[in-house]
């Protein structure tokens, strides 16, 4: 299997219309540029809203895909149109290769897209309790998974590792397209022998790439993108990762 590679970059709001890229990329907007008063003006304005103000946080994500995706399409933000597949997947009937997904948390919003190849994304914060992510996982996690979460006993190392799971399991059947109507204890997705996820659907391992982050605030975010590269390709898949927020870093797992 292919490893991915990732260059990060760090942009400003005023230069979020200058995230472009021919490598597929992840674009990850922190709470205190999503608070922006000029963020969300012109994520208003990219979802055609006459009153910017009264934006709810779906609007504003679907603002800021606007505005990313606008130049792959060379369309405005505001003329786009959006369909969603059989399993509520969206996409742009118009320019079907230009691939997309959106995962959203009160912490950040996350953003991949390619050319010609499937993708998927989550981010969760990291809180909750224990007792009821433990019961979360007895039922929609796959046995494998489940082994290697019971290493975990103390709550808060055992959160950090089922946030781990769950973003990588989202990110998976997100980029397959089907999101929740896929049995989430059919698949597993593990830390292999080379240190990168492996994904097995059905005893099979899967030719995806999977990649995970943490972005560091309060809560902390996980965030786990993935991403069906072209048949015909032979190379790495080289990630460009934008982050617009000033106040957050963004580093690997270790």
């Amino acid at each position: 299997m292919l490893k991915a590679t990732s260059s990060i970059h760090t942009r400003s709001l005023g230069e979020l219309a200058d995230v472009f890229s021919s490598d597929p990329c992840c674009v990850v907007v922190g709470r205190s540029a999503l608070d922006s008063p000029a963020l969300q003006a012109i994520a208003g304005q990219a979802c055609n809203m006459v009153n910017p103000s009264v934006l709810t946080f779906r609007q504003l994500a679907e603002g800021i895909a606007r505005l990313l995706l606008a130049p792959y399409c060379h369309q405005t933000a505001v003329e786009l149109q959006f369909a969603r597949g059989p399993w509520g997947k969206p996409f742009l009937p118009h320019h079907p290769a230009v691939q997309f997904n959106i995962s959203h948390t009160a912490a950040a919003c996350a953003f991949v897209i390619a050319n010609g190849s499937r993708v998927g994304v989550d981010v969760e914060g990291l809180q909750g309790q224990s007792l009821r992510k433990r019961d979360v996982a007895k039922r929609f996690f796959h046995p494998d998974e489940l082994q290697w979460l019971s290493q975990y006993e103390e709550e808060t190392q055992f959160i950090t590792a089922f946030t781990r799971l769950w973003t990588r399991k989202e990110a998976y059947i997100k980029a397959l397209g089907t999101g929740l109507f896929k049995s989430l204890t059919s698949f597993s997705c593990l830390t292999g022998l080379s240190g990168g996820v492996t994904v097995v659907d059905e005893m099979q391992p899967v030719d995806c790439q999977l990649n995970e982050r943490w972005l560091e605030g309060t809560p902390s975010v996980a965030l786990s993108y993935c991403i069906f590269p072209s048949a015909v390709s032979q190379q790495p898949v080289n990630w460009e990762m934008f982050i617009i927020n000033e106040q957050a870093t963004l580093t690997p797992w270790l």
